[in-house]
């Protein structure tokens, strides 16, 4: 998939427009069908699918709660979070808030425990299943509506041209937590597996312009 890079962006915010955008895009509408004035929990909300998550969320008029760390509040805030939920004190499963959708892109948002945290007719959104969960949700739904949707993220075309159109019109900004040059990648695969990692990291193959 190939479009013109938006002006406005860098190339580190070009590579990573893709693989997060697309995957909170696919998940949020097409898959999970999110309309303006609904709430969506995103589990998970610092990361390269949560960040591009909260923003196509508010840009499409949603109420938007992010799971995230405490350190990582600012930065979800900035990107347009309604609430903040700090996971390592609390847990949103305990709330007696209901959301229409909950976007899981941890994996630990099981639908025994969280479909209590939905409204009926509401959506679990898993991007992180194996082959068994994928099976099982299937089955998972219940007498209100409440559903699971799994699956592989879609890599299309138009979605692509959708992020590089809102991206230059301001509304969508990849973040970037930092890049590598390839000789350091194996720098850059310790950083992922350390805790504080926010958006993407880039690995840039080449340091001409």
């Amino acid at each position: 998939m190939i479009v013109k890079k938006p002006e406005n962006i860098s190339w580190e915010q070009a590579a990573a427009l893709c693989f997060g955008g697309t995957t909170a895009l696919d998940f949020l509408f097409h898959k999970g069908k999110l309309k303006a004035g609904e709430h969506v929990l995103i589990n998970g909300a610092s990361g390269t699918v949560g960040t591009a998550a909260i923003q196509l969320a508010k840009q499409a008029g949603a109420t938007v709660t992010a799971v995230c760390s405490f350190r990582a509040t600012q930065l979800v805030r900035s990107l347009g979070a309604d609430h903040v939920i700090n996971y390592r004190t609390e847990d949103f499963r305990d709330y007696t808030q209901r959301w229409d959708v909950i976007l899981d892109v941890v994996g630990n948002a099981r639908w025994k425990e969280s479909k209590q945290a939905m409204k009926p007719n509401g959506r679990l959104l898993r991007v992180v299943a194996d082959m068994k969960d994928t099976l099982l949700s299937f089955t998972h739904k219940d007498s209100e509506g409440r559903h699971e949707i799994t699956g592989t993220a879609r890599e299309d075309i138009d979605d692509l041209k959708t992020l590089a159109r809102l991206a230059q019109n301001g509304e969508f900004l990849p973040v970037v937590h930092k890049t590598f040059k390839l000789s350091d990648i194996q720098e850059a695969h310790r950083t992922i597996e350390k805790p504080g990692k926010h958006g993407s990291l880039v690995i840039r193959v080449s340091d001409e312009s």
